[in-house]
């Protein structure tokens, strides 16, 4: 998800100031369905897969970090849908403006942080992982 939210960041919402209303429209409507098709079911993967970890593993160390990181990702969800796809709403019901721009930059760059931090928390669990998974 990393990589998507920084594809997001830097090449899809650069774009968006550059194409005429009417075809900015045709495009949101094309990417959000596009968007949705793929990143419903990785999130929903990180979900079920959190909840599992959360359920499934007793060793206390372990349980800390997929806690932290479940934390992590119900901020990721709070951002996307409170902040994030009411604006992308917005640029498919609107006009463009600059405002809507730079508050999609801004959500989405809280997002590339809290997938980043969430990265570095899926690397530290992976020696606890083999070690409870190997007793």
């Amino acid at each position: 998800m990393l990589g998507i939210a920084l594809v997001s960041q830097f090449i899809t919402y650069q774009i968006y100031p550059f194409l005429p209303p009417d075809q900015l429209r045709t495009y949101q409507e094309a990417y959000m369905i596009r968007a949705f098709f793929l990143i419903a079911p990785i999130m929903l993967i990180e979900m079920f897969t959190g909840l599992q970890m959360i359920i499934r593993i007793g060793d206390f160390r372990l349980h800390r970090l997929v806690r932290a990181d479940m934390a992590i990702l119900i901020a990721i969800w709070l951002i996307t849908f409170l902040f994030e796809l009411p604006l992308h709403l917005a640029v498919r019901e609107e006009t463009w403006n600059v405002n809507i721009q730079q508050s999609l930059l801004i959500g989405n760059f809280a997002r590339v942080l809290l997938w980043s931090v969430k990265g570095y928390l899926v690397i530290k669990m992976i020696p606890h992982f083999y070690a409870v998974t190997n007793q």
